[in-house]
């Protein structure tokens, strides 16, 4: 079951987009994950008319024995944008907010759209977000 249970829009597009050449020598991975969930990604480039721009595809699927979110705790995923020295480019986050069963998914996209041409990789994370009545 896929569903688009996001906190916000499903994509981020950033900016207006530089003009140039993707995809040589671009490549992610899944830098940390808290979660339930297993998590399959991809990367492709469009060229636009306002620039090049990279489209992450997330699909995150719930491997655990109960939904999530559960217990007020919500999943927080977050893609990190880097260049060749490791330096932060861009990052965004999505919440989910709609409950996914056990063996249920989601669909997420994140977006560059700036500063593409320096983008050599991408770092996604899974945690928890932090909890609104507590501040924590």
């Amino acid at each position: 079951m896929n569903r688009r249970a996001l906190l916000g829009s499903a994509a981020v597009v950033v900016g207006g987009g530089l003009a140039g050449c993707g995809g040589t020598g671009f490549s992610g991975t899944v830098g940390t994950n808290e979660t339930p969930f297993s998590v399959e990604h991809s990367h492709d480039y469009d060229a636009t008319p306002s620039g090049t721009r990279y489209v992450i595809s997330v699909t995150a699927t719930n491997d655990g024995n109960d939904p999530v979110p559960e217990d007020n705790r919500r999943p927080k995923f977050a893609c990190v944008f880097r260049d060749e020295s490791g330096d932060t480019i861009h990052e965004t986050s999505r919440e989910l907010l709609e409950s996914i069963p056990p063996g249920g998914s989601v669909d997420l996209e994140f977006i560059l759209a700036v500063d593409v041409d320096q983008a050599k990789r991408y770092v996604l994370s899974v945690g928890w977000a932090p909890d609104q009545e507590s501040g924590e």
